[in-house]
Formats: C-alpha cells, sequence, structure tokens
C-alpha cells in the first residue's frame, strides 16, 4: 500500500536496506515457503530437465549419424578390397617426358654454341677489316679511294671519311703518347714534341686529302689547288 493512502510522509528509508532486513528477518515475502516462489522454483526446474532431455537426444542422433558413416565408409572399402579395378581402369602416373626434355636442353644449347660462333666469327671479321683498312692506309694516314669516275658528290664524302679516319689515328696516338709519358718513357718536352709531329701529320693528311677531292672534282686548275697542292 502506497504511503499516501496511508498519509504518512517519507522517512527517508532505502528500499534496498528494507531488502536485505526482510531477508535477514525471513518475513512471508522472503520465506522459502513462500507459494509464489514455489511454483516459480518448481516451472525452472521444468525448463531445465527439458533442456537437458532435448540435448540428450540432440546427441543421440549425432552419435547415430557417425556411426552410419563408418559403417558405410568400411562397406565401401571391403567392397573395393573384394572387387578392385581392373588394370585398362589404373591411369598410370606421369612423371614427365624425359626425352623430350633431353632433346629441348640439347636444342638449346646448340643454339647457345651457334650464338658463340656467330658473335666470335663477327668479331674476327671486325679485326680483319680494321687490320686491312691500317694496312691500306697512305703515308699521309687515311685510305686513299678517290678515283677519276668520282663525282663530286663522292669525292666530299670521300673526303669527309679521310677526315674521320685522321682524327681516329691522331686520337690514338695521343693516348699512346700519354701512356708512354705516364709510364716514364718520354719526359714532358719529349712529349709535347711527339704530340707536335702527329699534329703536323694529320694536318698534312687533310690538305693531301683535300686536294685529291679537288682533283676528282675537276677543280685542279683553282688558285688554292695551284698555290697549295703543285
Amino acid at each position: 500500500m502506497s504511503r499516501t493512502r496511508k498519509n504518512k510522509k517519507y522517512t527517508g528509508s532505502h528500499f534496498a536496506s528494507n531488502f536485505h532486513a526482510g531477508i535477514k528477518s525471513k518475513s512471508p515475502m522472503f520465506s522459502s515457503d513462500n507459494p509464489m516462489k514455489q511454483m516459480v522454483m518448481n516451472e525452472q526446474q521444468e525448463v531445465s530437465n527439458r533442456v537437458q532431455e532435448g540435448i540428450g537426444s540432440l546427441k543421440e542422433k549425432a552419435f547415430s549419424t557417425v556411426d552410419q558413416f563408418k559403417s558405410g565408409f568400411e562397406t565401401l572399402e571391403y567392397s573395393k578390397m573384394k572387387h578392385p579395378p581392373a588394370p585398362n581402369d589404373v591411369v598410370p602416373e606421369k612423371f614427365g617426358d624425359r626425352r623430350a626434355e633431353l632433346e629441348a636442353y640439347q636444342n638449346r644449347h646448340k643454339s647457345e654454341l651457334e650464338a658463340d660462333a656467330e658473335a666470335k666469327k663477327k668479331e674476327e671479321e671486325l679485326e680483319a677489316e680494321k687490320e686491312r683498312l691500317m694496312e691500306e692506309y697512305t703515308k699521309d694516314g687515311y685510305t686513299d679511294d678517290y678515283s677519276d669516275d668520282m663525282d663530286k658528290k663522292e669525292a666530299r664524302l670521300e673526303h669527309k671519311e679521310n677526315k674521320g679516319e685522321l682524327k681516329e689515328q691522331f686520337k690514338a696516338e695521343k693516348a699512346g703518347l700519354k701512356a708512354r709519358k705516364k709510364s716514364g718513357e718520354l719526359s714532358g718536352k719529349e712529349y709535347r714534341a711527339e704530340k707536335k709531329k702527329a699534329k703536323q701529320k694529320r694536318k698534312a693528311g687533310k690538305k693531301s686529302s683535300k686536294c685529291k677531292k679537288k682533283a676528282a672534282q675537276g677543280k685542279s686548275h683553282k688558285r688554292w689547288y695551284r698555290k697549295n697542292c703543285t
């Protein structure tokens, strides 16, 4: 009953303290022989029993399923042992075609040998061409390929090639002189003198090639040719 119906004011007591006090004093509300409490406990026990029965039935079904699976598997294995497959039904295991692998390796090795031989052959051809050009060098340091039936453009291109040959030869001579100077074979004065000679040789070669170019172009009557080439 509410305190308002009792016409009483709230004294400030706490529900928790009243609850604990009722438990300690075993008031009718909290006593074990309360019919409402006994009914709730009975319903809880029934629910627990039903849950246990359901778990037990599920376990029995699971065990029966496992037993059926085992028996079926054993029956299948026994049937295989009793009736083995025919020899034609057995597929042999494949470990790779060793003959094909060996042939592929031999072909690959042969291709590598052929490529090495081809590279070596080309290198030998380049060396032979270089030696031939060195032998064909004139005393001025270039290959003389001028001819009387050469037109002006061909003569101009030949002169350009000769200047390139003279430049490469001067570089090689300069590198050789530097190496000799570094090793102590040449002093600084001797190195400069030899370098000056190489420059003069290059200049003379360019002048000689230009004279032959003018002659091949039919300009031997020109003033520059008469002054420098005769």
